[in-house]
């Protein structure tokens, strides 16, 4: 019988893994800080379940030596594109990057750092001239030097002020976490236990963590996202542990303490403008929702659900950067860059998961288009309308009809039986609970109270009707008995009522 004590190294060097990889490129992509932390756990599951793919294609067993070798790969590609992006931003005459040199902190992630105005938009002579005046200004005086240091001491406070409540989260998760599993070295008596760890095994044993050959599911081998099972393999071969369970639960500390709640609390704070009590608020709700992680964690158990659906908000957040009209158009490449890799490193630990990404990309499209067409005064802001409009059908029908199809899972295995009627349904979806669970209260009326709230600002137009259509397909498949519609629309998360309540965590915290 394994003690606490013996969960400490193995934790520590989950945690490591998770956030030193995506780390090491966040900081040579100079991300902001939030979107830094929050987007680094996917960039390293990408680096350590890719890296199970590369190295059998070269004649390499899986390790640390290879994935060492391909994040260094990885962050001098994260340098590469940074100094592409300066050199862009000085030939358009004075576009700074939001984290270049002498920039100012933020506490927003992708907010422009700097406190001057915006270049004039009169074209590049415009912008040379008003480099050139900028160059020939009297140093800073005392005054402005002053209120420099008290905003840089200002953002100081924000960054502790949110390690602090990462802390207090974390701590909050554990306890959750300790009650779940009760002993250091226990594991799931659910259907899938079982296999997740003999997968483990099975990684150890043969030195392949290759997701496009893994031979535990036919003899043959077939296409499985391992990185849940890389992360847990590559956790017992640096710390020396060989107790599979203890290695996984190790790792299910890490992602549910860790990288949940980081990636949670910094999307909050990135919709709520940086708002404090909307930070603490996440903190202390990111572990009292009994839809995730708990549930998967007890059903199934979904490891790889699990793992995808914690690294999820990191991505939206970046994305969320991405968009920020106060991001300077050349640096804009980097946080897309930065997305892209998180959700390849999402869809390694489980791709049904690029379907709720995909579905916030169209919804935010749709809202923004929406948005300029209200507002549209002249003729260019109607054109600009138009062409919005019909990028997104093009986004929305290339997914559907392109990407849909294969992230669908067979029909045989998305039977699952409706258990409830339709007013049901919707008080499942409404209280955030499915029927195997408890309602918290408090979290139901934040969540209906922030949804209202979110239709009043139309910048958070995407995260309410994001809820709402995932709340939408819950009560479709809790409800209606199984048909071509109902596969077609719930058939990426095996139609399985479990899997879709926990997808509604990420905006439904953000909304209370």
């Amino acid at each position: 019988m394994a003690s606490w004590s013996d969960l400490l190294l193995p934790l520590f060097v989950a945690a490591v893994l998770l956030y030193l990889p995506g780390g090491l490129i966040t900081a040579a992509a100079r991300l902001p800080v939030r979107v830094a932390v929050a987007v680094a756990p996917p960039l390293s599951v990408a680096i350590i379940a890719g890296t199970g793919i590369i190295a059998p294609m070269v004649g390499l067993a899986w390790g640390p030596g290879p994935v060492a070798g391909v994040s260094v790969i990885a962050v001098l590609a994260a340098l590469a594109v940074h100094h592409a992006s300066t050199l862009l931003a000085s030939r358009r005459g004075g576009d700074i990057p939001a984290a270049g040199p002498g920039a100012r902190a933020s506490s927003e992630p992708g907010k422009a750092a700097s406190d001057e105005p915006a270049a004039p938009a009169d074209g590049p002579s415009a912008r040379s001239k008003a480099a050139a005046k900028e160059s020939a200004a009297p140093a800073p005086s005392p005054g402005r030097m002053g209120a420099w240091t008290a905003r840089c001491r200002s953002a100081a406070s924000d960054l502790l002020g949110d390690l602090g409540l990462w802390v207090l989260s974390a701590a909050l998760m554990t306890m959750v976490c300790v009650r779940l599993i009760k002993a250091p070295d226990a594991f799931s008596q659910t259907y899938d236990a079982v296999f997740h760890l003999n997968a483990v095994r099975w990684i150890l044993d043969t030195g392949n963590a290759s997701t496009l050959s893994f031979d535990m599911v036919v003899s043959n081998g077939a296409i499985y996202p391992l990185a849940w099972h890389t992360l847990v393999a590559l956790t017992m071969r640096i710390s020396g542990t060989t107790s599979i369970p203890l290695a996984t639960n190790a790792v299910m500390f890490a992602v549910a303490g860790l990288v949940w709640t980081s990636g949670i609390i910094a999307l909050t704070s990135a919709l709520t403008a940086g708002r404090r009590a909307g930070r603490i608020a996440s903190a202390v709700l990111a572990s009292a929702a009994p839809a995730f992680p708990l549930l998967v964690l007890s059903w199934g158990i979904l490891y790889p659900v699990f793992l995808a659906t914690a690294v999820l908000p990191g991505i939206l957040l970046t994305a969320v950067a991405a968009v920020d009209p106060r991001m300077p158009l050349s640096r804009r490449a980097v946080p897309w860059l930065m997305a892209a890799g998180g959700c390849a490193g999402m869809v390694l630990a489980h791709p049904s998961l690029l379907v709720v990404a995909i579905l916030a990309a169209v919804i935010a499209a749709a809202a923004r288009t929406v948005s300029m067409t209200v507002s549209a005064r002249t003729r260019h802001d109607a054109l600009r309308a138009v062409r919005t409009c019909v990028l997104t059908v093009v986004l929305a029908a290339g997914s559907w009809f392109l990407a849909a199809p294969s992230l669908r899972a067979s029909r045989g295995v998305s039977y699952w039986a409706p258990h409830t009627s339709v007013s049901g349904g919707i008080g499942e979806a409404v209280t955030s609970a499915p029927n195997t669970t408890a309602i918290v209260w408090l979290l139901a009326f934040l969540v209906a109270v922030g949804f209202f709230a979110a239709w009043r600002r139309p910048s958070l137009w995407w995260v309410a009707a994001l809820h709402a259509v995932l709340c939408g397909l819950y009560v479709m498949n809790v409800s209606q008995p199984f048909s071509e519609l109902r596969y077609n629309l719930t058939g990426f998360w095996y139609s399985d009522p479990n899997r879709l309540i926990s997808l509604m965590m990420v905006t439904a915290l953000p909304l209370a």
